[in-house]
């Protein structure tokens, strides 16, 4: 059996891991190009992007694949210029459900893309502030499903595409490595990677740093797991191999083994499961079609 590294490590920094009830359908894109758009890596591995709202000068806003929605930070609202509208809808995070709220956006622009009206969420992130990082929102599926993406982990750049209609036109699913993937719960990235030889179901979830896996998958490969599960702070582990599509993905991937209530949201509560942190995509270009349900890498 392997056993679990002494020291500990916080498993997830996921803003909002579940959709919330009742979120529209992503609209169509209004663009019909590629935009290129910087991001800056966040000190716990989140992607920062600028997004403008209503005109104003842009602010940072984590983009997060593990986000079912897009979320402005409650505790920046006043500096934007909005307002809250009470709702009753909570939403399941890593750890624990958090109360929602609501507020109307006139105009969202991500560098030169301008979105129209938006409803978006609301919720308090200051937990995930620090001196070292403010952030403003989070840039969810509701935003990044009209687009397909190519994050690129080397230059720091975000690509948004137009969304493709068939493989021939994806210019995001070239790569050494293209598998497809379905969306759980209609909004988060799901597909099959593999450690050990044994097949594990992995979402894609660019709102944290780390990696994380469910107690079933730990013991699928061998884990020698603790009497009492790990609830909070995770247990690590270093993964020679995390295997995908044929490919390997990544190498020497530092995972940490918790129990969170989130894998029971997205319905790996009775699988082999983990969270795909950003950090076991570094140097690595990750395309994200949308359109066609395709994850490639390169």
């Amino acid at each position: 059996m392997r056993r679990l590294a002494t020291h500990t490590a916080f498993l997830v920094a996921t803003f909002l891991v579940q959709g919330a009830p009742g979120s529209a359908q992503a609209a169509p894109a209004l663009t019909d190009r590629a935009t290129e758009v910087p991001f800056v890596s966040g000190p716990r591995g989140h992607l920062l992007v600028d997004v403008a709202l209503n005109g104003r000068e842009p602010v940072r806003f984590a983009l997060d694949t593990g986000a079912g929605r897009t979320v402005v930070n409650e505790a920046r609202l006043a500096d934007l210029g909005l307002m809250r509208r009470f709702s009753t809808d909570t939403v399941q995070g890593a750890h624990e459900r958090s109360a929602m709220g609501l507020t109307d956006v006139g105009a969202l622009s991500i560098g030169d893309i301008a979105l129209g009206a938006l409803e978006l969420a609301t919720m308090d992130l200051t937990h995930v502030e620090g001196d070292d990082m403010t952030l403003f929102g989070v840039l969810g599926f509701d935003v990044l499903s009209r687009f397909d993406l190519i994050l690129d982990f080397e230059d720091n750049t975000v690509l948004f595409h137009p969304r493709a209609e068939s493989l021939d036109g994806c210019a995001v699913c070239q790569g050494e490595i293209s598998v497809p993937f379905d969306l759980v719960a209609g909004t988060h990235i799901r597909t099959e990677v593999s450690i050990s030889d044994q097949p594990i179901a992995a979402i894609l979830d660019t709102g944290s740093g780390r990696t994380g896996m469910n107690l079933l998958a730990a013991a699928a490969i061998g884990v020698e797991l603790p009497a009492t599960p790990p609830t909070g702070h995770a247990p690590a582990l270093r993964v020679g191999e995390i295997g995908l599509g044929g490919g390997v993905l990544a190498r020497q991937v530092v995972v940490g083994v918790v129990d969170l209530p989130a894998f029971e949201a997205l319905q790996l509560g009775d699988r082999p499961a983990l969270l795909l942190g950003t950090g076991a995509l570094a140097g690595r270009r990750v395309g994200i079609s949308y359109g066609l349900g395709r994850l490639s890498v390169q």
